[in-house]
């Protein structure tokens, strides 16, 4: 049921003091419980302190009456005659004199029953004393013995003549002489209970005919120790009970002290009686003054409503009125101002809604809208969309600002807008992502509309004195020939524009039975930060040989992924990913830190070799990246002139600048530089000469035809030569077969690296490689009129690497 707000103020109202009057009642009444309680058990153990000592201070009397009493020479000398009639004249006139109810004497040397015993009890007595003296002990001074419902506290005394010649023994029953005593000092109840084979035996009791069974202590709760206080239920009440063994040798009786839990709270709860009508007396008088207010606050609330609910409606023309000249009144006048503030308010967010604020051009959301009508439409067979995607705006934000990105953005819009005219339905979908919906255009009329935007696109944009110009990726999707939705055209034609950039295009075409390369692609990208998190992605080395000593030169590290889900994956397609998806520094960072740390292994194993990482073009204008390398070198220990990086030709020209100025700084601390791939690229050895290089690298596709082509020869014999001309060092790689190492040598290649070697190893195995590894001598063994033959086909190197032995 819905609550009234009337009905809410008077329980606002209603409920804190309520709470507060409970709150307090409770705290007092509880605190005065507890005291009470607290009184009523300390008075136990205060109780139970005077009845420990009273016990304490009447055995020690008793005990020393007897000890003086078997001192007595006249008693000691009757004793000793052994006269039965004598022995027990003496002892009853000794035991009357201190008022004991038994006496008896038992002999050491008696070995059963005495038969000075006159009564059971005295047997009783006797056998107890003979059975702890059969079994080499020592009676105690004070023990309890039970003869029917009867407790008898027997007192012990050595009797000497000189010699020990037995025991004297004078008992006490315990009734009232112990009970009466410790209820008139402590005002408690008093009961000695028996514990025995046959059940509880009360041996006096000061509590009433109603409670009259007192229930034993319970021995077996090792927490409920002699002195605790605990509750216990005697007759139809509950008592706070205490207990303390009568004799501390004899655990049999007990001493119980008990108050009722009842009779000290009598105060309390006629107490809590007037506290709680105090209380209801209070609540009922702020319940009436919380109505009467509730009721005069929420009749201007209730107007107010209706009035509101008229502008929930869309009656914005209702005018909101409220005859009160207090809060509600003022709150009244700010809902009026609300009303005429909304209605225009209203379009604006709509538009706002399907628009992006940065633009003004429709947004995603209404793209999709308006594709979908289109689509539906059955004026329009096919729609084309384009989808331009700007790169480098971070760049430009963090150079030149937010301001000027945001500027650049605008004037990027306009440029699109003027190219593809009133005809087109132009959107921004993202950030950095603009779309040209085409309806009834085919698709090779959108390519060519795509084709002049990236190409005014590409004229540059000017921005206050600078001319900036923003590299640009399009990609086109067509209804109906790649799909049938909205969401889908836009999707298609957004892969198809990172399908360009890859591609190193301006423009791209969705190929059908791409989303399937894209969803492998966009799982790479996202596994990829935790495969380097986990270390699921692994380095192995590829050797590398110098070809005219043949000792170890150093080894390439090269990474490789096993994916969970799709298996084994070349490392040209999560490196590709890593560098569209600006995570290749993550994955360079991986690389960096294996290989140096492996090279710190090597050097602990006795090798001073050196390794080779490869950097990408976004390596290149990575600032960080030099400082992350020195770290990790200083980490390890390892020097830099250990470290080779290798770049290829195009990730260098791509930002020729910005790369000469990284790599300078990598040279200038000592590590090399090594051109990699040469003779795949556009580039020639006369472009490279500025670069800061150490080492160049010839392609395995020119190495690997040195023993059938003659003009690879060439060029490979020119290249070695022009590059010691400008001081390289060259580096053979995908060498297979001992012919192609001997012509390098001949031709005077410093370092070597191919499967003729190794495989790629796994680092465990690339130690164990170079553990057997021993050097070779490949000089050319034939004049140069004969040179050693080419391996013919049926000789060339076999499939799987590391088969073919190398000459000792």
């Amino acid at each position: 049921m819905r609550l009234k707000f009337l009905h809410k103020l008077l329980i606002l109202t209603v409920t804190p003091v309520l709470i507060a009057q409970a709150g307090t009642m409770l705290a007092v009444l509880q605190t005065s419980k507890q005291e009470i309680e607290a009184g009523a058990k300390q008075a136990l153990r205060v109780g139970s302190a005077v009845a420990e000592q009273l016990v304490q201070t009447r055995n020690q009397q008793i005990s020393r009456n007897v000890k003086l009493l078997a001192s007595d020479f006249a008693l000691k000398e009757v004793i000793a005659i052994s006269d039965p009639e004598s022995t027990r004249s003496a002892l009853d006139n000794h035991a009357n004199r201190i008022g004991a109810d038994l006496s008896t004497f038992v002999y050491i040397d008696d070995d059963g029953e005495s038969d000075r015993a006159t009564s059971a009890l005295e047997r009783h007595v006797q056998r107890y004393a003979l059975t702890v003296l059969d079994n080499d002990g020592a009676l105690p001074d004070i023990f309890s013995i039970v003869l029917g419902k009867s407790v008898y506290q027997v007192y012990t005394a050595e009797m000497r003549a000189p010699t020990t010649i037995g025991y004297l023994m004078l008992g006490f029953r315990v009734g009232d002489n112990i009970a009466k005593p410790i209820r008139k000092l402590t005002d408690l109840n008093v009961a000695i209970l028996q514990i025995g084979a046959t059940g509880i035996n009360t041996a006096v009791s000061t509590f009433d005919a109603a409670h009259s069974h007192v229930p034993p202590p319970d021995l077996l709760n090792k927490q409920l120790a002699a002195n605790s206080v605990y509750p216990k239920l005697v007759g139809p009440d509950e008592f706070w009970v205490t207990h303390l063994p009568l004799t501390r040798a004899d655990e049999r009786v007990f001493i119980v002290l008990a108050s009722q839990k009842l009779k000290p709270l009598q105060h309390f709860l006629k107490a809590k009686d007037n506290v709680l009508a105090f209380g209801v007396g209070l609540l009922v008088l702020v319940v009436a003054l919380g109505a009467w207010l509730s009721a005069g606050v929420s009749r201007p609330l209730r107007s107010l409503a209706s009035a509101t609910r008229s502008l929930a409606k869309g009656e914005y023309e209702t005018e909101i009125r409220v005859a009160s000249r207090d809060e509600i009144g003022e709150l009244a006048q700010g809902f009026e101002e609300m009303r005429k503030a909304v209605a225009s308010r209203e379009s604006q967010i709509s538009h706002q809604l399907l628009h992006d604020p940065l633009t003004g051009l429709p947004n995603q959301k209404h793209t999709i809208a308006v594709l979908e009508r289109e689509i539906d439409s059955q004026a329009v067979t096919e729609v084309s969309l384009i989808v331009i995607k700007m790169q480098s705006l971070d760049r430009i934000g963090s150079s030149l600002g937010l301001h000027s990105t945001d500027e650049l953005t605008r004037e990027t819009a306009r440029t699109i807008a003027s190219v593809a005219g009133d005809g087109y339905f132009v959107a921004c979908i993202d950030t950095n992502r603009f779309a040209v919906a085409c309806c009834n255009t085919d698709l090779a009329t959108a390519q060519a509309l795509a084709r002049d935007i990236t190409d005014q696109l590409d004229l540059g944009t000017q921005l206050g004195s600078t001319r900036i110009t923003l590299k640009s990726h399009a990609g086109v999707a067509h209804y109906p020939s790649h799909t049938t939705s909205a969401e889908d055209l836009i999707r298609y034609a957004m892969i198809a524009s990172v399908d360009a950039k890859g591609k190193k295009l301006r423009l791209d075409t969705y190929d059908t039975g791409r989303e399937a390369d894209f969803t492998r692609y966009l799982k790479i990208v996202q596994d990829l930060p935790t495969a380097v998190e986990h270390e699921e992605l692994k380095v192995f080395f590829q050797p590398k040989v110098s070809i005219a000593s043949g000792e170890l030169y150093g080894a390439e590290a090269l990474v490789r992924w096993q994916h969970a889900e799709l298996g084994f994956l070349p490392p040209d397609d999560f490196i590709s990913a890593a560098e569209r998806s600006d995570n290749i520094k993550l994955l360079t960072r991986y690389v960096i830190q294996k290989a140096i740390a492996a090279a710190r292994q090597w050097q602990d194993d006795g090798f001073t070799l050196k390794v080779a990482v490869n950097l990408s073009a976004r390596d290149l204008l990575d600032r960080d990246l030099f400082g992350y390398v020195t770290e990790v070198l200083e980490q390890h220990d390892v020097p830099t002139t250990r470290l080779i990086l290798e770049i290829t030709e195009s990730s260098v020209m791509e930002e020729l600048d910005l790369a000469v100025e990284t790599l300078n700084t990598f040279r200038a601390a000592g590590i090399l530089v090594s051109i990699d791939d040469f003779g795949t690229g556009h580039s020639s050895l006369a472009q490279l000469r500025d670069l800061p290089l150490d080492e160049l690298k010839i392609d395995k596709s020119f190495v690997s035809q040195i023993s059938a082509d003659s003009d690879d020869e060439l060029l490979i014999s020119t290249t070695i030569e022009l590059a010691h001309g400008m001081g390289l060092t060259v580096v053979a790689e995908g060498i297979e077969d001992e012919y192609s190492l001997r012509r390098l040598k001949h031709h005077k290649c410093e370092i070597a690296q191919g499967y003729f070697f190794s495989k790629p190893l796994p680092e465990d195995d690339f130690r164990r490689w170079m553990a057997d590894y021993r050097p070779a001598d490949y000089t050319e063994r034939r004049s140069e009129t004969r040179p050693f033959s080419p391996p013919q086909p049926s000789q060339a190197a076999p499939d799987t690497p590391g088969q073919m032995k190398k000459r000792p």
